[in-house]
């Protein structure tokens, strides 16, 4: 314990807390994600995602606003590093979704996304935007391919067609060279998109 004798903190304040949260339960992906202003949560009925400002603590009501714009089941999410209004979403109607939350967050349902990424033959399960790179967002699908999308142009811009087995995460690496995927027998396949 001595490497963290110098860490400090709080003790959480367990009034500070969202109640009635219902996910969709996916052990694929990391189920919750926040950017600091928001947090997205798939949410239990399918094909929907919950985004709401992440320090306006509460209940959720049965009328929840939703995200509701795809057909499938919604398999990961993600903000843009450069937009905190900006959440990408994947899902198994082979979509890739983007959405403009208001900066209030939703006060209803959402059903037009802002716009749609399309170009993988079945599910997308996983999305990774670049960290460095503004508009450049990796994509995973169960058609064992990896794609590069250009979204300010709505466009792939590079396919892997190297996976061999159901795709089980994928990850940028730290200086934006490199991308990591993972399948579900434990093999690890890296990509450099400069080359």
């Amino acid at each position: 314990m001595k490497r963290f004798q110098f860490l400090k903190g709080t003790s959480a304040d367990f009034n500070q807390k969202f109640v009635a949260v219902e996910p969709a339960i996916n052990n694929d992906q990391d189920g919750v994600v926040s950017n600091g202003v928001f947090t997205a949560v798939p949410w239990k009925h399918n094909s929907t995602v919950a985004v709401f400002p992440a320090y306006k603590y509460g209940r959720f009501n049965l009328d929840q606003p939703l995200i509701k714009g795809h057909k499938g089941h919604v398999h990961n999410v993600a903000f843009s590093p450069f937009n905190d209004n900006i959440l990408a979403t994947s899902s198994g109607d082979g979509d890739i979704k983007l959405w403009a939350i208001p900066d209030e967050g939703y006060t209803e349902h959402c059903m037009e996304a802002a716009l749609t990424l399309s170009g993988h033959a079945r599910s997308v399960l996983g999305v990774a935007w670049h960290k460095h790179a503004e508009n450049t967002l990796a994509s995973m699908g169960q058609d064992q391919t990896v794609r590069i999308w250009d979204v300010e142009n709505q466009k792939a811009t590079m396919m892997y067609e190297e996976i061999p087995n159901k795709p089980t995460s994928i990850k940028w690496s730290g200086n934006g060279k490199n991308i990591a995927v993972t399948d579900f027998k434990g093999e690890l396949a890296t990509f450099d998109p400069r080359v």
